[in-house]
C-alpha cells in the first residue's frame, strides 16, 4: 500500500471501502477497491483480494506528463455518493525538489448510484490550483475527510493546498521545499449548487425519466430569475394528468433552495408506483434540484455529507 491511500462508508451497501493507492503498469498511480460491511475486515486485504478500480483516462489532460489519479474520496449526499479525484499533473518528482514548489494536483467530481461505478461527464476542475508565484494554492490540492459540510443553504468544502517554497532545495522529502506551507482553504457552494439547469430561450422544457416515489410533495431547488418554474405531472407516455398540468400548477418564482411547487387542487399522493414523468417549463434561471417527499419543510430524507449545524444521524429528516 502507497501513501494517500484513504478510506469510506457507502451507506447505499452498508459497507466500508478502502481506496487504495497502487502502481499501475500502465496508468502509473491508480486505486484498487476492497469493502466490507466490518469496518476491520474492510482492511484485511491482499493483493488476491483487492480489485482493480479506478485511474486517470484520455479525457484527463496531463499538463506536464500524463495525468494519474493521485487520490480518491467519496461521500454520500442526497440519493448518491460524490467523489473526489485529485487528478495529478505533473511535474516529476524530481522538478519539484529542483524547484521547491508543489507539484500540480486539482479537485475534480464524479457520482455514483452504487459506490463503485463512478459518473465523470464534466473534467473541468472542480477546485482548481493557482500557479501563481507566492499563491498559497500553488499545488498539492487535495481534499479533507467529510469532503463537505451542509451549512445552511450553503455547503461547506475544506480542503488543503502547498505554497512551496523555492529558497529549500532538496531531495530530502522531509526538508524540501515542494511540502513546505501548507494550508487549509474554505470554498463554499449554494446547496445543491453543484451543476444546474438553465434554459437557452424563454418556453424551455425539461422532462424527467419516468419515476417511482414515496410522498406527496414536490420541493425544488431553484433562482428563476424573475421568471415562473411551473410543473406538469405526466404518465409515462407525456400525456397531463388531470389536476396536475401546467395550468393547475401554481408555479414558483424567487430564489430558494427549498420551495414547494404546488397544484390547485392535488398533490402527488397515490402516484407513487405509477412510473410518471415531470415536466418543468422555466424561462430564464436555473433548476438545480427536485425532491419528494412527506415533509411539508421540505425534509429530503437523503444522506446529508459530513453533517452540519442542526443535522443528526446521517440523513436530512
Amino acid at each position: 500500500m502507497h501513501d494517500r491511500s484513504t478510506m469510506f462508508y457507502n451507506p447505499l451497501k452498508k459497507e466500508w471501502v478502502q481506496s487504495i493507492r497502487i502502481n499501475h503498469p500502465l496508468a502509473a498511480r491508480s486505486r484498487s477497491h476492497h469493502a466490507d460491511a466490518d469496518f476491520l475486515k474492510s482492511g484485511e486485504w491482499t493483493h488476491e483480494t483487492m480489485t482493480e478500480w479506478l485511474r486517470a483516462d484520455s479525457m484527463d489532460n496531463g499538463k506536464y506528463l500524463r495525468a494519474q489519479l493521485y487520490n480518491f474520496d467519496a461521500i454520500a449526499y442526497e440519493s448518491l455518493l460524490i467523489g473526489f479525484h485529485q487528478i495529478l499533473h505533473g511535474p516529476h518528482n524530481g522538478i519539484g525538489e529542483k524547484s521547491g514548489l508543489p507539484k500540480l494536483t486539482e479537485q475534480y467530481l464524479s457520482t455514483s448510484r452504487d459506490g463503485f461505478h463512478w459518473h465523470r461527464p464534466e473534467r473541468t476542475p472542480f477546485i482548481a490550483a493557482r500557479r501563481e508565484y507566492g499563491s498559497w494554492e500553488y499545488g498539492y490540492v487535495e481534499s479533507s475527510a467529510g469532503m463537505c459540510l451542509i451549512v445552511g443553504d450553503e455547503l461547506w468544502i475544506y480542503y488543503s493546498a502547498y505554497a512551496g517554497d523555492p529558497n529549500r532545495i532538496t531531495s530530502d522529502w522531509r526538508t524540501s521545499g515542494t511540502y513546505a506551507n501548507g494550508a487549509v482553504g474554505l470554498a463554499k457552494l449554494r446547496r445543491d449548487g453543484f451543476v444546474s439547469m438553465r434554459p437557452t430561450f424563454p418556453g424551455c422544457f425539461l422532462w424527467t425519466r419516468p419515476l417511482r416515489f414515496d410522498g406527496s410533495r414536490l420541493f425544488v431547488n431553484a433562482e428563476t430569475a424573475g421568471s415562473c418554474l411551473s410543473v406538469q405531472v405526466t404518465d409515462s407516455g407525456g400525456k397531463a394528468i388531470p389536476g396536475l398540468s401546467h395550468e393547475d400548477c401554481l408555479g414558483f418564482t424567487g430564489n430558494s433552495t427549498c420551495a414547494e411547487v404546488k397544484w390547485k387542487d392535488r398533490d402527488l399522493s397515490g402516484l407513487g408506483n405509477e412510473k410518471i414523468r415531470l415536466r418543468f417549463r422555466l424561462d430564464r434561471g436555473d433548476l438545480f434540484a427536485f425532491w419528494i417527499t412527506n415533509s411539508p419543510e421540505g425534509k429530503s430524507g437523503g444522506y446529508t455529507a459530513a453533517g452540519g449545524p442542526g443535522l443528526s444521524g446521517g440523513r436530512d429528516d
